[in-house]
């Protein structure tokens, strides 16, 4: 049995899904989306379309996609990957 892969129709749904629910902002914008989290946009996808991700279980939804191949798939197609420098981080004492 090889390795999963996501499916051309899951990673459609997905495009879909980030394009309804995100706004294209100008490169001067600070707003940006979490990769990761529980705001992020494969947080919402997962709610919204639970049979497009793939489960801990090895054997069923290996064509669904990870978080990492959705953030993967959703750069390829023009979301732009910003890291987070937040000066929120605890310090030591």
């Amino acid at each position: 049995m090889g390795r999963p892969v996501a499916s051309e129709e899951n990673k459609v749904i997905a495009l879909a899904y980030a394009n309804a629910v995100s706004k294209n902002l100008p490169p001067s914008s600070r707003c940006f989306i979490p990769r990761t989290g529980w705001l992020s946009l494969y947080e919402g996808f997962k709610e919204c379309c639970p049979s497009a991700i793939r489960g801990s279980d090895s054997l069923i939804g290996r064509q669904g996609l990870t978080e990492m191949e959705f953030n993967k798939h959703m750069e390829r197609n023009g979301y732009k990957k910003t890291r987070d420098r937040s000066t929120f981080l605890p310090t030591s004492p």
